[in-house]
């Protein structure tokens, strides 16, 4: 299969996925709030209101690579009341129109969890290499062709790996930060296993969840990875 094929096979899964909303609209009303949640948070800690936030952030030019992060994540979660997350779902009942292609990305992106992730290295227009920030780990070469283009060796990026066709690639929301910003963001990661399981409790008290996630402790292990 050609790459272009590929890349259109992985773009139409991606439109039909952010198009679903469960098999019977479970999903339908959920994003809105889980998006303001995921702003919430880290609004709180700088010390922001989240109409700040959406000022500062989610009318210029960073809105669509936000608005794709969130979006992975709220696609990948699995839900107190949802026996699958809406990935797992699509797949389950939609996954037949997609092409080789687009069912991998998919099933690839589900398994997936959000790093914070250093470049050391890049080929601009073909690949970046990265490490997990603030590790001695190994880089692993990835296959970007925009992203390269501006990402600057040193930068620091929160985004996804997974690999398609053999390939490890970079999924479609990706978030870009300076070596100074980067200091901030890795603080304020470092902080989310408390924050997560304050989130929790108040879920619970307030009746949207009756009891943690059988899979809490993967969730915070995944998410501060």
């Amino acid at each position: 299969m050609s790459e272009r094929k590929k890349r259109r096979e992985i773009d139409n899964a991606i439109k039909h996925l952010m198009q679903y909303t469960g098999p019977n609209g479970e999903w339908a009303h959920l994003f809105q709030p889980f998006y303001d949640e995921m702003l919430s948070r880290p609004a709180k800690v700088l010390g922001y209101s989240i109409d700040d936030v959406y000022e500062r952030v989610c009318h210029g030019e960073y809105e669509p690579m936000l608005f794709g992060t969130v979006f992975e994540e709220f696609a990948t979660v699995r839900w107190d009341t949802m026996p699958h997350s809406l990935i797992d779902a699509y797949l389950k009942h939609r996954g037949w129109r997609e092409g080789p292609a687009g069912r991998e990305y998919l099933r690839e992106l589900a398994a997936s969890a959000p790093q914070l992730l250093e470049v050391t290295d890049v080929e601009p227009g073909i690949w970046i290499e990265l490490k997990p920030y603030d590790s001695q780990k190994k880089p692993v070469r990835v296959f970007e062709k925009s992203g390269s283009e501006t990402i600057k060796p040193w930068d620091v990026i929160l985004g996804r790996i997974i690999k398609v066709s053999g390939k490890r690639c970079l999924s479609g929301g990706i978030l870009h930060f300076t070596p100074e910003v980067a200091v901030r963001v890795h603080a304020l990661m470092e902080e989310i296993p408390g924050n997560m399981m304050d989130m929790f409790d108040e879920l619970i008290a307030e009746g949207e969840l009756t009891a943690y996630p059988d899979d809490i402790e993967k969730q915070i292990k995944a998410t501060n990875a």
